[in-house]
């Protein structure tokens, strides 16, 4: 059979691995990535590294979850997912060394580069292995007794189930304005960030917003399917634990260190309040199983 489940596995354990520089060093990485055009005022330099810190966590945790799919649901549907996903990545990527503001974002190409060869490699694997899938009477087989299998779960952890795709279309809709209304999202977390910036700044948080945004709209939409195609949570359950609790510190580090970032408290709370929900729903879901 077509190990599909085990290659995922492996290319979002290197995914995250490419991560982990960005959120050890964020303040390095971000000013490689900009380098042309980073800025020299220190709190517009804190807070783009805060966005790039931000961002690069969305992509970590999506790819552990990437990981984590392919030994709970490694299935067509979610492993074509996670390949429009880094399309979409590399897509926005693009626009960022060709669209309107190329000049003003001033991305530096070699570190930029490194991450599109990844990603072009992760994209190839997957969808080698995608193609053979879809062509093996095995593999076929293996998903269809997945497939079927997948609503037995609701007997024991129905509650979970619908409370995870609740929260995960919740939150993903949460996401989306900042794909398309970046400057309103900026205005909202970090109230004077945009209006203290310098033109360069300001054009990179507007590209980190978007990307951020993006990469989790997709991640909570993921997040929502896995736990309806998945017949067995336990491993996504865990994944949203440990990312609840990863970003409550990153909401308290925000909170305590508002004034250095300029960020708007009731924001920060919200998304503090939230992911301890999270954590404490779905740590009692698991228990309740």
């Amino acid at each position: 059979m077509v190990p599909l489940g085990n290659v995922l596995t492996i290319v979002g354990c290197l995914g995250a691995l490419a991560m982990l520089p960005h959120l050890i060093k964020p303040a390095t990485m971000c000013k490689m990535f900009l380098a042309e055009k980073f800025t020299t005022d220190p709190t517009a330099e804190k807070q783009l590294t805060l966005l790039h810190f931000g961002c690069f966590a969305n992509l970590f945790f999506l790819a552990i979850t990437v990981a984590v799919m392919g030994q709970t649901c490694p299935c067509l549907p979610a492993a074509g997912a996670f390949v429009f996903i880094i399309i979409m990545r590399l897509v926005h990527v693009a626009m960022g060394f060709k669209g309107k503001d190329a000049d003003l974002i001033g991305m530096s190409k070699k570190p930029v580069m490194m991450q599109v060869i990844i990603g072009t490699i992760l994209i190839i694997v997957a969808s080698v292995y995608i193609i053979l899938a879809s062509q093996d009477a095995e593999y076929l087989a293996f998903a269809k007794e997945m497939e079927d299998s997948a609503f037995d779960k609701m007997e024991t952890s129905g509650p979970l189930v619908y409370f995870i795709i609740a929260v995960s279309l919740f939150f993903a809709l949460m996401s989306a304005p900042g794909m398309c209304m970046p400057e309103t999202m900026c205005d909202g977390y970090m109230p004077s960030a945009l209006r203290l910036a310098d033109k360069y700044a300001r054009a990179q948080m507007k590209f980190y917003m978007v990307f951020q945004s993006r990469e989790q709209f997709f991640w909570w939409l993921l997040l929502a399917a896995l736990a309806l195609m998945s017949p067995d949570i336990t491993g996504l359950c865990i994944v949203m634990m440990c990312s609840a609790i990863f970003f409550m510190g990153f909401c308290c580090h925000c909170i305590v260190n508002k004034d250095v970032y300029g960020f708007a408290l009731p924001g920060m709370l919200f998304w503090l309040i939230s992911m301890a929900l999270i954590l404490g729903c779905t740590g009692m879901g698991l228990l309740l199983m």
